[in-house]
């Protein structure tokens, strides 16, 4: 079995063949199935016709290439400002690759692809989620600041040491007024030492074992914001999910929020315009997962500033009260993690639990 991803690897295409084949009218399809040509040489040693597949790939590329959302100049720039980015993949080769995509997956289903492909369609998920590419970032509720010592005062020694890791009393219990019952954070100070802490917080229905981790939260896969509403890959005993991002890169993939089986089961309804926001039957909002950054987390040192970004679940009173109803010994768990390099690197982690 190849692996997925070396298939949607763009092909080398020699020079010459490629500026004769741009001044072609129709030339950007074709450089596209150039650069997925193992697609295709996959799916003919599977019985499938030359002719047909280059014909369905042709009509595949259109009708992509009609809703293909970064044509928007304007959006693509917007883009890539956010990202930080200096260069943009060419479209054909964004739009291709979700065409070649296409094509293995519709003979797949059919029967007319390897028999693996189902199996490794994980690995074939599209480069970016539309419902969440260009979310904004709340900015850093203040109950969210961490890490703002003075350079050379006490605090940060005492954060190396471990200090207050272990007292709820030290992490937020609310933002804004509401409850914050989960969270997804990064936070870093980017000096010589470079310190960082990451927190994953959630709630686990039945929490048996005293061991567990963090995955114990995580989805199965990676999750597109459809695929979550759908309630893919999300357990039974996670009141609280978050995204085990693999090819869709980015803080804004990194979301934590309520497992969406969990709330249409309590008769709850997602927000039209919020993504994880949930609604009860009056329209009154119950949770919802809030995206928030500060700065930029990879800056290179020295900025002795504290910077952070990550993702928080708030939820109402109502909320609240309807969950501790129907898991009565649900709990919160807390795993912490601090890092720092330097002449003496160091690290820690600690797991805190408590009833919901």
């Amino acid at each position: 079995m190849p692996s997925p991803k070396q298939l949607l690897i763009p092909t080398l295409i020699a020079q010459a063949t490629y500026d004769e084949t741009r001044m072609l009218v129709g030339g950007d399809v074709a450089l596209a199935a150039d650069l997925y040509r193992a697609i295709f040489r996959l799916l003919e040693r599977c019985g499938n016709d030359p002719d047909e597949l280059a014909s369905e790939y042709t009509r595949l590329y259109s009708e992509i290439e009609k809703t293909y959302t970064w044509k928007d100049d304007v959006r693509r720039k917007r883009w890539m400002t956010m990202a930080l980015a200096r260069d943009w993949l060419h479209q054909r080769a964004i739009v291709g690759r979700e065409a070649a995509m296409r094509l293995l997956g519709r003979r797949a289903l059919s029967g007319q692809g390897p028999r693996w492909a189902e199996q490794a369609y994980d690995s074939l998920y599209p480069l970016y989620d539309p419902a969440l590419e260009l979310i904004e970032p709340k900015e850093r509720p203040c109950e969210m600041l961490a890490m703002n010592w003075d350079f050379w005062g006490e605090r940060g020694k005492d954060w190396l040491q471990g200090k207050h890791a272990t007292d709820w009393d030290h992490y937020p219990s609310s933002v804004g007024g509401l409850h914050l019952i989960a969270e997804r954070s990064w936070f870093i100070r980017p000096d010589w030492e470079w310190p960082r802490e990451e927190r994953y917080r959630g709630v686990l229905i039945d929490s048996e074992h005293d061991d567990a981790d963090r995955q114990s939260l995580a989805s199965r896969h990676e999750l597109t914001y459809q695929s979550y509403l759908r309630g893919d890959a999300q357990e039974g005993n996670q009141l609280i999910v978050w995204n085990s991002e693999r090819q869709l890169v980015g803080p804004q993939y990194r979301w934590i929020a309520m497992n969406s089986n969990v709330a249409r089961e309590r008769g709850w309804t997602v927000c039209p315009t919020n993504p994880f926001e949930w609604l009860d039957s009056a329209g009154h909002w119950m949770v919802k997962s809030v995206y928030w950054k500060d700065g930029w987390i990879w800056l290179e040192p020295p900025r002795f500033e504290a910077l952070g970004e990550g993702w928080y679940v708030l939820a109402s009173d109502l909320a609240v009260e309807a969950i501790r109803r129907a898991f009565p010994d649900a709990q919160t768990h807390l795993w912490v993690e601090r890092h720092s390099r330097g002449e003496k690197p160091y690290e820690g982690s600690w797991h805190l639990r408590q009833p919901f």
